[in-house]
């Protein structure tokens, strides 16, 4: 962002955006965020999200402009008032144009790129697919300081977890921002699961009560696949099976039996989601080219103590392929989005398990 667009330029994308004010709706008490912009560190962390605020509704209010060609939308929550005695409409709203922060060229890029969030291969979003429709979107991980002074809450559930989404993505009828802090996960779920549960539910259903013509066709439809018992199985059995039923599986070592898996007997999962299985002699997998949310899953079923810097997908790791490893290793990974150079994890570079691996691609995080 200081390099590219300069900080000045930046600050007038925030004030266009209305970050700086509150969306007026028609509700009491509401406030807005804070642009945190008087110092060299906060211009910096503005570009990312921390030190500066903004409320769901300015997210939303902002978001309008990308689903409706760069136009943005002031948020109302009545519709109209009726007088109950004579029927006669009192007030009626109608959407109202408050703002044209980007171009309309600008807003459709945006929503290609929300699209391949959800729905390209290195998406980072595949679990907010909807059956009928083709959703674009973008989650988020927000920090909670610690109350008692000194940083943030550490730990795997210590974050607010959120995710704004619209659809039919080719012309947005509905938006959603879902959120929810300190959820309680189960030991192989990421705050994705509690989040898409409620958008895919919500958006799928308005979207069919509104009468939305569904986009995809029976055959484009991706059908989840339910996960079998790995724990306690032949390790080439069980990653035979799972490549069958069109997984994508990465073995963890070379051992016999798979004491640990990311996935739970019984879960559905989506056929582009990596399932990891950690055999009885774990080594270290090359891990460059997976999302931070594929990396956080391993170093969960292992129990590292892990470091990231970064955003997007792993181009460094600490621990080299083929190390044994153990429960409190320390990982340290480096990330970067994939047009700096993630790549693809292949049979060929992850020989190191000993079993057979299929192709990956990224999955999901923020």
């Amino acid at each position: 962002m200081w390099e590219k667009i300069g900080t000045e330029t930046f600050l007038e994308y925030l004030q266009g955006f209305d970050f700086d004010d509150k969306t007026g709706i028609d509700l009491p008490g509401e406030v807005a965020g804070q642009i945190l912009y008087n110092w060299p560190l906060e211009k910096i962390t503005a570009s990312f999200g921390q030190g500066t605020t903004a409320t769901p509704l300015q997210q939303m209010k902002a978001a309008t402009a990308i689903a409706n060609n760069g136009k943005m939308l002031k948020p109302y929550v009545i519709d109209k008032i009726v007088d109950s005695t004579t029927g006669k409409v009192i007030e009626q709203k109608s959407p109202s144009v408050v703002g044209e922060p980007i171009s309309e060229e600008t807003s459709d890029h945006v929503l290609k790129l929300l699209e391949s969030v959800v729905n390209g291969e290195h998406g980072t979003g595949k679990a907010y697919q909807l059956d009928d429709y083709t959703v674009g979107g973008k989650s988020g991980t927000a920090e909670i300081p610690n109350p008692d002074g000194g940083g943030y809450l550490t730990g795997r559930e210590n974050y607010v977890f959120s995710f704004l989404g619209m659809a039919p993505i080719e012309d947005p009828q509905l938006m959603m921002y879902v959120s929810i802090q300190q959820p309680e996960l189960k030991p192989t779920e990421t705050g994705s699961v509690p989040l898409s549960f409620i958008f895919k539910n919500v958006v799928e259903n308005s979207l069919h009560y509104l009468n939305i013509d569904p986009e995809k066709t029976e055959n484009e439809k991706t059908e989840n696949v339910k996960m079998p018992k790995a724990i306690g199985q032949d390790t080439k059995t069980i990653s035979k099976e799972l490549e069958e039923k069109g997984l994508k599986v990465t073995t963890v070592g070379n051992g016999s039996k798979i004491v640990t898996a990311s996935a739970t007997e019984g879960e559905a999962v989506l056929p582009s989601e990596r399932i990891i299985l950690i055999t009885d002699e774990p080594l270290m997998p090359d891990i460059i080219g997976w999302s931070l949310r594929d990396a956080m899953e391993l170093a969960e079923l292992m129990k590292f103590k892990t470091e990231s810097l970064g955003n997007g997908y792993v181009t460094t790791q600490n621990i080299a392929e083929g190390t044994p490893i153990k429960e409190n290793d320390y990982l340290g990974i480096e990330l970067s989005p994939p047009e700096e150079g993630a790549e693809e994890s292949t049979d060929e570079n992850n020989s190191e398990t000993g079993e057979d691996t299929t192709e990956e691609n990224a999955s999901e995080q923020e």
